[in-house]
């Protein structure tokens, strides 16, 4: 969002400095509407966590952390600044950067069973 805000800034001042002000101007609304757009369909924030059932991991999902609903995880990517999942067929990127070292070893446990689950066709 910083960097496309960066990008907006230059261009209008380049057409302030080198076109006609009224280029300028549509230009830096254009830029603004833009920046606006990308804005509104940010993805929200989600809550994930893994409860163990019956001997299996159920995977859960929620927009406030207070109602959570099952969902099908599958790991797509294990690495250790960013892990890919597949939540119900939809690509999410989860960036792991905000836990402790116990809490990410614990989460790539979590995944890696996951995937080996998975694998085995359980």
């Amino acid at each position: 969002m910083a960097l496309g805000a960066g990008w907006v800034l230059a261009l209008t001042l380049f057409a302030a400095r080198f076109l006609a002000p009224g280029v300028a101007l549509g230009l830096a609304l254009v830029g603004a509407v833009g920046l606006v757009w990308e804005w509104v369909r940010q993805p929200r924030l989600r809550y994930l966590r893994c409860r163990a059932e019956h001997g299996r991991q159920q995977w859960e999902i929620s927009d406030d952390g207070r109602s959570w609903r099952g969902v099908k995880c599958r790991p797509l990517r294990v690495a250790p600044w960013v892990c890919g999942l597949a939540l119900d067929g939809r690509h999410w990127w989860l960036w792991p950067d905000v836990c402790d070292h116990a809490e990410l070893r614990a989460l790539r446990r979590l995944l890696a069973e996951a995937r080996d689950a998975l694998d085995e066709g359980v």
